[in-house]
């Protein structure tokens, strides 16, 4: 039995209506509209971005610079060549140097890993404590960035 325009028109409302409905619950679910989302989104991004910038830029520095841990090494090897310390203590001397460096620059790394695993945790568990209590409250919806700060 063949359709006519008007019942066409109410099963294409019917869906469209249904469809809209299913993405404000998604967009609830998800948070994603939603101002505290945004800002962690975007700071997390700002700072991925730095550190996949920052890293190889601050390398390529300190090699210029000639502060990075090889370079240090063979400088301070050769300076204990030219002291007299013989092959020995010039090696030795260029491997405390460049032990030195890479010690200091991987005290940095491993900082810096920790601040962006911690931050990578808080951002899970903001998302998780969005997604498992959402609610609504004269602030908004869920739970306000400060109140998880407490939690």
């Amino acid at each position: 039995m063949p359709l006519n325009s008007a019942e066409i028109a109410q099963s294409v409302g019917m869906y469209q209506q249904q469809y809209a409905q299913q993405m404000g619950y998604s967009g609830m679910i998800g948070g994603g509209g939603m101002p505290q989302v945004q800002a962690e989104s975007m700071g997390s991004g700002i700072l991925n971005r730095g550190m996949a910038i920052g890293g190889p830029v601050a390398s390529l520095a300190m090699g210029m610079a000639g502060v990075d841990p090889l370079s240090m090494g063979m400088k301070f090897a050769q300076i204990g060549g030219r002291m007299g310390f013989g092959a020995l203590g010039a090696g030795a001397m260029g491997i405390g140097a460049a032990t030195g460096v890479g010690a200091a620059m991987a005290v940095g790394g491993f900082a810096a890993n920790q601040m962006y695993t911690g931050m990578q945790q808080q951002q899970q568990f903001n998302q998780s404590m969005r997604q498992s209590f959402n609610f609504l409250t004269p602030a908004g919806q869920g739970f306000t960035g400060s109140q998880l700060g407490q939690i």
